[in-house]
């Protein structure tokens, strides 16, 4: 979806040239891309970013991948709710507990993606005024989401 066409799109571009790092819970979004592209200029990480040591390790490889740069970050994971709230269930038996991955993948992830890429940024202008290049350096970061996560319904709050 819209990782794949960013993707797309970032490594079709010559100047700047830019390096890719994708991460995903599922190699699959990645195989779709890995034969049609530069091999030297994109890699994939497989993460799961509601996990802050998986997204920790990502942002890592992605610093010392491309030479201590990163210039841009796009959150984009989202999942659909896993559980409706209002479902009927057996009042006999011991509720479970309350699936929570939507929130984790869709708001944490994004939280952790968020600290972690103002910490490289950071990083990154730190270790560029130590050098003499003249490269300029404006990171962005860009929250993509699906439609599950931008309309309210009444079964997934």
């Amino acid at each position: 979806g819209m990782g794949k066409a960013l993707t797309y799109t970032l490594l079709a571009k010559t100047s700047p040239q830019w390096r890719v790092v994708m991460a995903d819970i599922n190699a699959s979004a990645y195989e779709a891309v890995a034969s049609t592209l530069d091999p030297a200029r994109h890699i994939f990480v497989c993460t799961d970013v509601s996990n802050w040591v998986n997204q920790l390790a990502v942002f890592n490889q992605a610093y010392s991948w491309s030479n201590g740069r990163i210039d841009f970050f796009a959150a984009n994971a989202g999942i659909a709710d896993k559980e409706a709230l209002l479902q009927p269930f057996d009042l006999d038996a011991e509720p479970a507990k309350l699936n929570l991955s939507c929130i984790e993948v869709d708001l944490l992830g994004l939280f952790y993606g968020l600290k972690l890429f103002i910490h490289f940024a950071r990083k990154t202008r730190r270790d560029l005024s130590r050098t003499t290049s003249s490269t300029p350096f404006n990171p962005k970061m860009v929250i993509t989401a699906s439609m599950v996560v931008q309309y309210p319904f009444f079964t997934s709050p």
